[in-house]
């Protein structure tokens, strides 16, 4: 058998920092669940996938590329452990075994081997990856969501927290303060946090509900004050504008151009129909590396306002079964752990449509041999069998693309694992009640 071609997996949607691009914009990385996916430009300027690091056994929670040496990245995992990677041997440089879970991450853009590392029992530390294994911690008492260093003040760092609020940091001396924004309603927890380029104390800060302020952190009061619909996704400084940045949302595939002068947008790009996970520059100032709740990702050039590259929506987890239409061999539907089914034409390797919106896990997949009695511009019906791992009232689920006809429910308490139809265009459900396996109608 020979490989003909290959789908990268999607970006995952269980963390949002799983994104970096290295100092030059020639290289970008994503990750799914389990692996950390590399590309890179070449000379043509096409972005192509270089190499694919599979070496975690859990989920990848951060990851953050040098940006002193385009050759290192490091990621960490639900495992609690903080790997340094050589991207061009594959080879691990250095590691840490955490006590605790690493949720973030940030490498230092003064310290060449120190890294800022956040866990999910509060604990704050820098960590100097050529050093001592002993690490100074600070308990910031609040859970980190995202962790970012001035780029102008030495050992400053901001950290974002799942209550709203934000720690500035003095890494050198251990002095934390705390920034507690006022709010008639929730705002969630922080989606973002960036530091004015152009300033030493100018904080951007966005919120999970699309509330979006502008700090002093000497003063430690809110500047500026600005309002987005749909949420807030990410934000991002445009270097070389004063005052200019960038935001986006969860629900829109659209890039908000604001200026801090201004309570409203400059301008709206709309890129793409489906909401952002996340953006950031892949070099200084004109192009971007997208993020999309679909699962593609891709470069855009913000001043030529065009996609250099642009993924296709893959899964982001393990896929559990995948079946050929039966009247036509070059469609392809693939069910996954992700609770998304897909539908691939395989000729060109384009996903013609995404089937989102299941009760859990999609396990198995089967194609009516004929026209299921209902509308369907695919001309037959995947029969989906969805569900966590176990429970009550699962079932078979029929769908046409945005159309769902439950066909079997029980109150059983028991494991789907398989469903077919066969040619009478009836379904036959495999499942499993504690050890025994059982075929159901």
């Amino acid at each position: 058998m020979e490989q003909i071609k290959i789908v990268p997996a999607g970006i995952q949607p269980w963390n949002r920092h799983v994104l970096a691009a290295a100092e030059k914009g020639r290289r970008f990385a994503y990750c799914s669940t389990l692996a950390i996916y590399i590309y890179q430009q070449n000379q043509y300027g096409v972005f192509t996938l270089e190499k694919i690091i599979a070496h975690h056994q859990d989920t990848i929670s951060s990851i953050t590329w040098s940006p002193h040496n385009p050759e290192l990245l490091a990621s960490c995992s639900v495992e609690k452990v903080v790997l340094i990677w050589d991207v061009h041997t594959e080879k691990i440089v250095a590691s840490r075994q955490m006590k605790d879970v690493p949720v973030a991450m940030d490498w230092s853009p003064f310290l060449e081997t120190s890294i800022a590392i956040a866990d999910e029992s509060t604990h704050l530390q820098a960590w100097d990856y050529t050093g001592p294994p002993k690490t100074r911690l600070l308990n910031t008492d609040a859970k980190a969501k995202v962790l970012r260093w001035s780029t102008r003040v030495v050992g400053r760092l901001a950290q974002g927290n799942e209550d709203s609020t934000v720690h500035v940091v003095d890494m050198s001396r251990g002095i934390l303060r705390r920034i507690r924004p006022e709010s008639d309603t929730p705002l969630g927890y922080v989606v973002d946090v960036q530091w004015d380029p152009l300033s030493d104390n100018y904080l951007l800060i966005g919120f999970r509900v699309g509330s979006i302020r502008m700090f002093d952190v000497d003063t430690m009061q809110p500047m500026r004050l600005f309002e987005q619909p749909g949420g807030c996704s990410s934000l991002r400084w445009i270097a070389t504008v004063p005052g200019g940045f960038l935001s986006t949302d969860t629900k829109t595939g659209v890039i908000r151009i604001w200026n801090v002068s201004q309570s409203s947008p400059l301008e709206l790009v709309k890129v793409r129909k489906v909401g952002f996970y996340n953006l950031i520059y892949v070099d200084r100032a004109e192009r971007v590396l997208c993020t999309f709740r679909d699962g593609s990702f891709g470069v855009y050039h913000m001043v030529k306002r065009r996609w250099e590259f642009l993924s296709e929506p893959g899964h982001a987890e393990t896929i559990f079964d995948c079946q050929f239409k039966t009247s036509n061999p070059n469609i392809l539907a693939t069910a996954s752990f992700d609770t998304t089914v897909k539908i691939w034409d395989v000729s060109t390797m384009k996903c013609i449509d995404s089937l989102p919106g299941h009760e859990g896990v999609v396990y198995s997949i089967a194609w009516s041999p004929r026209k299921w009695p209902c509308t369907c511009h695919l001309g037959v019906c995947p029969a989906v069998v969805h569900g966590p791992a176990a429970g009550p009232a699962l079932g078979v689920c029929m769908r046409a693309r945005r159309r769902t006809r439950r066909c079997a429910n029980s109150t059983l308490n028991y494991v789907l694992v398989c469903v077919r139809i066969n040619s009478n265009v009836s379904v036959r459900v495999c499942v499993r009640v504690n050890s025994n396996v059982r075929v159901r109608a």
